[in-house]
């Protein structure tokens, strides 16, 4: 007979599987002194409304995270963890981009 843990374990890893599946951020490359990263900007649409009698535009996006502090824009945005040892350095480059 299963316990919970046996059931529980793989069901953690469906859902986390599920939350990350086609998640814009892709490793292309990685050793112990870099790590190359992918971004694709997923889908969106920005939309106009009306809110207390004025016009507002909101930016719908797939899978994207929203900024939330009171009396600012709500923004969507993308995240990903990546570990840096202390003691070590960060440099960020951007090698190329598509302006759409």
């Amino acid at each position: 007979m299963y316990s919970k843990k046996h059931i529980l374990v793989p069901l953690i890893w469906l859902i986390v599987i599920g939350l990350f599946a086609g998640a814009p951020f892709k490793v292309l490359e990685e050793d112990e002194n870099h790590i190359l990263l992918e971004f694709q900007l997923p889908n969106y649409t920005i939309d106009n409304t009306t809110r207390n009698e004025k016009e507002v535009s909101r930016i719908n996006a797939d899978r994207a995270f929203l900024t939330g502090e009171e009396g600012f824009p709500i923004l969507p945005y993308y995240a990903d963890i990546v570990g840096i040892p202390l003691d070590g350095d960060i440099q960020l480059t951007l090698i190329d981009y598509e302006d759409k």
